[in-house]
């Protein structure tokens, strides 16, 4: 008998017992859906998050200003303003800086007659909308002139232009703003929210008239920096953070990351976290897997006589193994298979909830498929050699 004829006498025999291979198929099945879909669910909001990432701005250097760790036994070290303008002069002056804004905090509530939005003002250069690709629906961003000469104007977050002013014109209109009127000359197109940072309910102001004007603080609670070179910013990182640290007299009272940095560890725990939810839905695999031998064994079982026939009239133990294996490798492949079609239709239903771009890497297709192949070839090895192994007369005997 050669393998053609095994596979058919195999394939037959799971016609035979429709019901029983697909209750078996099952578990395959639904171990399979879960890691198609979970690998895909995991790359495509990885790739969301590095789009709303890329959002903020290329080649981004960012510097926080935050609470200094507590001295250490033994530790010397002076006296710090913590990030402060003349620090912003200083990181002007370094080789690659493109662009330079500070994020200083100004208020948290703007008005407009008896309209009022709560929303984050900030002191920012007049380079900030193109270090944060920030684009206008209407008017301008104000210019360097105006920042030279402390003018009170404002540009206003798209949520918050509609919020004071639901159906007027905004541009040239006056908002209040810590008991100071400020002009309005720019509102931004929408461009959504990153984090708990709300482009659309933002107002930006000149950092000089910020300062001069109205805080006389000149404490700055962000610094953005934009690269000349793509791989500027990454290297960048090392001479800034030492040269604020001499400044700092020592303090540790800021933190430096870089854009590709935070890329790079996005993505680490995005596919640490699709790793280890593949793992846990593989434990169905091995379920599915357990249940493929247990049925066989029982098919085994039934099929005692028809062994011992097939024996009797000249099957070898290789052909007996043969249609044995190919009955748990099918029951696996037909599971993978219908496992990654609804795993795929399962990741583009979670692509639409999530607002996020449906893809579907080749790795989601590859590996489920070896691991059903797999899964059939060793949880059928057991029963098959049973099957090849029965003694011809016992088989005969056995009722």
């Amino acid at each position: 008998m050669n393998f053609a004829e095994s596979t058919y006498l195999g394939l037959n025999s799971l016609r035979n017992n429709r019901l029983r291979s697909w209750l078996t198929i099952l578990g395959i099945l639904i171990g399979i859906a879960a890691i198609v879909s979970l690998i895909s669910a995991g790359r495509g909001s990885e790739i969301q998050i590095q789009k709303r990432i890329e959002t903020l701005g290329t080649n981004i250097i960012t510097i926080y200003s935050r609470r200094p760790p507590p001295r250490k036994p033994g530790e010397r070290r002076g006296i710090s303003k913590g990030l402060i303008l003349d620090d912003l002069a200083y990181l002007k002056r370094l080789e690659g800086v493109k662009n330079i804004s500070p994020e200083m905090n100004v208020a948290s509530f703007v008005s407009a007659g008896k309209k009022e939005s709560e929303t984050n003002v900030y002191g920012v250069s007049s380079t900030y909308s193109k270090i944060r690709n920030l684009e206008l629906k209407k008017g301008k961003f104000f210019t360097s002139s105006d920042a030279a000469h402390w003018l009170k104007v404002v540009v206003l977050g798209s949520n918050v232009a509609n919020e004071l002013f639901p159906e007027d014109e905004v541009i040239g209109k006056k908002i209040k703003l810590n008991n100071h009127y400020f002009t309005v000359c720019g509102v931004l197109a929408p461009k959504g929210q990153m984090w708990r940072y709300d482009f659309d309910q933002q107002v930006y102001l000149p950092d000089s008239t910020a300062y001069r004007r109205l805080t006389g603080n000149e404490r700055i609670r962000r610094i953005v920096i934009q690269t000349r070179d793509a791989g500027k910013a990454k290297s960048l990182v090392p001479l800034i953070e030492k040269g604020l640290l001499q400044r700092h007299q020592g303090v540790e009272d800021f933190r430096v990351r870089s854009q590709e940095e935070m890329l790079e560890t996005i993505s680490d725990v995005s596919r640490t976290f699709t790793i280890l939810l593949s793992a846990i839905a593989g434990i169905s695999l091995l379920v599915g897997g357990i249940g493929i031998m247990n049925i066989m064994l029982v098919s085994v079982t039934e099929r005692y006589r028809e062994i011992g026939i097939r024996k009797a009239v000249g099957a070898r133990k290789k052909d007996i193994l043969a249609q044995f294996l190919v009955e748990s490798v099918v029951l696996s492949l037909v599971g993978g298979f219908c496992g990654i079609i609804l795993g795929i239709i399962i990741a583009k239903v979670i692509s639409i909830l999530g607002k996020w771009t449906f893809t579907i890497p080749i790795i989601a297709i590859i590996l489920p498929f070896l691991f059903s192949s797999i899964i059939g070839l060793f949880f059928g090895l057991y029963p098959a050699h049973k099957a090849s192994s029965l003694d011809p007369v016992e088989a005969l005997r056995y009722q």
